[in-house]
């Protein structure tokens, strides 16, 4: 049974609205943490913004990345800034979660939604793709574009480009002849159990 002792605030940067953390103890004794970082434009609100504005907010967003944190082990204080991880070229990175495999790399699993235009929803739609978030509220709307995980072997100071799941059985193209469903949205954090890393996903 985990008994909570306080609540500690590590991070936070008005410009950016940060979410999902996951959390590793190196070998070293540092904590490593990773969240979903995107912009969060209620920063450029005036004192007297709407409420409804002033509560806005959202988890998509098409600049959506993965930032890492490094903390003492004993006092968990910032040991410098956070650092992005190299940004996704094609998507926007969700909801990351680490996990510290027994023989030392790091593996980050997550997924990445698709952004684009509403002038493209109707072939969209005509592709079958579920569509998430819409452009009054989010911006842009959003499509499924795999899941994902990448690794590092030096702690997290450089890291893998992004190696998508395997294709879903079954599941048809995300863009039929272009880029297959990749995997499931992984929610959770991955298992190493002989010798293989198994992840959640949905």
């Amino acid at each position: 049974m985990l008994n909570k002792v306080e609540d500690i605030i590590i991070y936070k940067d008005e410009p950016f609205y940060s979410a999902f953390p996951s959390a590793v103890t190196l070998a070293d004794g540092t904590v490593l943490v990773s969240f979903r970082r995107a912009p969060e434009p209620r920063w450029l609100l005036g004192t007297n913004a709407p409420e409804n504005l002033r509560n806005w907010i959202s988890h998509v967003h098409e600049r959506s990345h993965h930032a890492m944190l490094r903390l003492d082990g004993k006092t968990l204080k910032p040991l410098g800034p956070a650092v992005a991880l190299p940004m996704n070229p094609l998507a926007a990175d969700q909801d990351g979660s680490l996990l510290l495999t027994r023989r030392g790399r790091l593996i980050i699993a997550a997924f990445s939604w698709y952004g684009f235009q509403p002038v493209f929803v109707e072939q969209a739609r005509a592709y079958s793709l579920p569509l998430h978030g819409g452009p009054e509220h989010d911006g842009l709307y959003y499509a499924f574009f795999g899941g994902f995980t990448r690794y590092t072997d030096d702690g997290g100071r450089t890291w893998s480009d992004h190696n998508y799941l395997p294709p879903l059985p079954g599941a048809g193209d995300f863009i039929p002849g272009k880029r297959p469903r990749y995997g499931g949205a992984i929610r959770g954090r991955a298992v190493e159990a002989d010798g293989e890393i198994l992840l959640p996903v949905y």
